[in-house]
């Protein structure tokens, strides 16, 4: 299913199908029981090596090779592609 939301600049589409359903993040009743918050497990995600482009290697050609965030005709492309198995998903 597709709708289209009106940003007052411009319109975009969204694909409602590739959102997930968040019902089970929300409760009438809160809990406001203390927690404790974990660092960031480093094998995972290290934010120290986040987004380094002041290191040596990093890879310029590709950053600017790269689509352009948001771009709707890059993501209907993508999409299309998907769609035809011309791309695969990596994760």
């Amino acid at each position: 299913m597709i709708i289209t939301a009106n940003s007052g600049v411009e319109s975009f589409l969204i694909s409602i199908s590739i959102f997930n359903d968040l019902g089970d993040c929300f409760t009438t009743k809160p809990d406001f029981a203390p927690y404790n918050a974990l660092p960031v497990d480093v094998r995972i995600f290290d934010p120290a090596k986040a987004m380094t482009p002041l290191d040596e290697k990093f890879d310029w050609k590709a950053f600017r090779n790269s689509p352009e965030l948001d771009n709707l005709d890059d993501m209907k492309e993508n999409t299309k592609r998907k769609e035809d198995g011309q791309t695969k998903v990596d994760h």
